[in-house]
């Protein structure tokens, strides 16, 4: 919003895409996106032209940044405690298994718990991205019922 407001008060008044605030967040919006005219804003102020428009990109090519990684984490954290369940009880078979073998300081992963940790979370990722159908409500409750 502070490059808004910058914009507004720096090429507003000889600028229409600048010209009001609506104007403005649209305007940065397309800078935003690749779509500036900086011959248009470096006419109307050719010394703040170029401090706006590289120090807009940098600070908002971070915050775009820091929101993916943000999302990213935020998904990672939700499908790793949604399967944590069942990869404790796959590991407990595996130490009932090989008993001699596990050490109780060390916390033991093998390809196959890999594998049949990553394959569900995959799936997931997959029903996350399909968009929800009607009968959702009862897919809900069966993905309750499985996780307990």
């Amino acid at each position: 919003m502070a490059f808004v407001l910058i914009g507004h008060s720096l090429f507003g008044p000889e600028m229409y895409a600048f010209s009001t605030i609506t104007l403005s967040v649209r305007t940065c919006f397309f800078i935003l996106l690749g779509r500036m005219d900086y011959e248009a804003i470096q006419s109307v102020n050719e010394y703040w032209a170029p401090v706006f428009c590289i120090s807009y990109i940098i600070v908002m090519s971070f915050v775009c940044v820091n929101v993916f990684l943000a999302t990213t984490a935020y998904i990672y954290e939700e499908l790793r405690m949604l399967h944590y369940k069942s990869y404790e009880k796959v590991e407990n078979e595996n130490r009932k298994r090989h008993p001699s073998a596990v050490d109780p300081t060390k916390y033991s992963v093998t390809f196959w718990d890999l594998l049949l940790t990553v394959a569900p979370i995959i799936k997931d990722l997959k029903n996350l991205v399909r968009k929800p159908k009607e009968g959702s409500s009862s897919t809900n409750q069966q993905t309750t019922r499985e996780l307990n």
